[in-house]
C-alpha cells in the first residue's frame, strides 16, 4: 500500500482469508507428512498416497476458500442491506420532517433541503430551491452581516443553537428564523 493509505474492511477480509489458508497449508505439510512416514515404508506405496495426498489438499483447500469467502460475503450482504435500511430511515425522517431542514457547503450553496424547508420559503420544489438559490449569502440571507456573523460562530464553535435572523423567500418578502446547526466536513471540507 501507498505511504498514507488505509486498510478497508475488503483488505482485512483479504488478509483474513489468506492467513487462515496459509495455516492450514503449513499445518496439512507438515503433518500430513509425518502421519504418513509414521506408516507407511514402500516408497511406490509413498509416491501414490503423497499424489492422493496433493488431490485432497486441493480439494480441501478449495473448500476452505469457499466457505470462508461465502461466510465474509454474507457479513458484507448483511452489512450492506442494514446500511440501506438506516439510510432509508434517515431519508424518510429528513423528507417528512415538519421543521425546515437542509444541508450547504461552506461557500453558501443548498445541497439537500426537505419539504418543510421548500414551503416554508415559498418554492415548487426541494429541485426548485436548490437550483434557484445560488449564494446563500444574497439570496438567502436578508442581512449579509447575519450570515457573516452565523459563519463566524459556526467557525469558532462548530455548532449554533438558536440563531434568528431573516430569510428572504422566494416571492422576496422575508421572515424571521431559528437556526441550529451543526458544521460537519468531508474530506473536500
Amino acid at each position: 500500500m501507498a505511504a498514507g493509505a488505509r486498510y478497508t474492511i475488503h483488505d482485512a477480509v483479504a488478509i483474513k482469508v489468506a492467513l487462515i489458508y496459509a495455516g492450514f497449508s503449513a499445518l496439512w505439510i507438515l503433518l500430513s507428512d509425518q502421519i504418513l512416514y509414521f506408516f507407511v515404508k514402500d516408497p511406490q506405496i509413498m509416491t501414490k498416497i503423497q499424489m492422493l495426498k496433493g488431490w485432497i489438499f486441493i480439494l480441501v483447500s478449495a473448500l476452505i476458500i469457499f466457505f470462508l469467502m461465502r461466510r465474509e460475503i454474507r457479513k458484507y450482504q448483511a452489512a450492506e442491506k442494514e446500511l440501506r435500511v438506516n439510510e432509508e430511515k434517515y431519508r424518510r425522517i429528513f423528507e417528512n420532517s415538519v421543521v425546515g431542514l437542509y444541508q450547504s457547503t461552506p461557500s453558501g450553496r443548498f445541497i439537500r433541503v426537505n419539504q418543510a424547508f421548500v414551503r416554508m420559503l415559498g418554492y415548487a420544489s426541494p429541485e426548485d430551491l436548490i437550483n434557484t438559490v445560488r449564494d446563500i449569502a444574497e439570496q438567502y440571507y436578508v442581512s449579509r452581516e447575519d450570515r457573516e456573523t452565523f459563519q463566524r460562530i459556526l467557525k469558532k464553535e462548530g455548532r449554533i443553537d438558536g440563531f434568528e435572523f431573516k430569510a428572504r423567500k422566494k416571492d422576496g418578502s422575508s421572515i424571521w428564523v431559528s437556526n441550529s446547526t451543526r458544521a460537519y466536513f468531508d474530506e473536500s471540507g
